[in-house]
């Protein structure tokens, strides 16, 4: 009974620790639900307040609460949002996760965790 035990537990942790994306947008509801609009949100990773358009062209401008600017272009590879600012030579691609009442979070899909949460999406530039 104890081996049976330690089964089920040992089968319970390995459930919980693999992340789990539920609710990941495809390529097509990304692009539909993000161009054209301004995410308002919150940066989990930085701890403020962000503000980011995605122009419908592909250009992009994030605005942080501490009034940090960054501009540069966003586009979807797959099943994920990329941003690649200005001046830096990164890509940043992100799963996009719905919360199922009109947020979406950013996930980091290396380590499964959010960096970002948009607790709503406006329609236009109100960055």
């Amino acid at each position: 009974m104890k081996k049976i035990t330690a089964l089920i537990a040992g089968a319970i942790f390995a459930v919980l620790a693999v992340p789990v994306i539920a609710g990941s947008l495809s390529g097509d509801e990304i692009k539909s639900t993000f161009s054209g609009k301004t995410a308002v949100g919150d940066h989990l990773k930085k701890g403020m307040g962000v503000k980011s358009f995605h122009a419908s062209d592909g250009s992009y401008k994030s605005v942080l609460s501490d009034g940090t600017v960054r501009t540069g272009k966003w586009w979807v590879d797959g099943d994920k949002l990329c941003v690649k600012f200005n001046g830096e030579g990164k890509d940043m691609c992100r799963l996009i996760e719905s919360d199922g009442s009109g947020g979406y979070k950013k996930i980091n899909p290396k380590k499964g965790k959010a960096v970002v949460y948009f607790k709503s999406l406006e329609g236009g530039d109100k960055t």
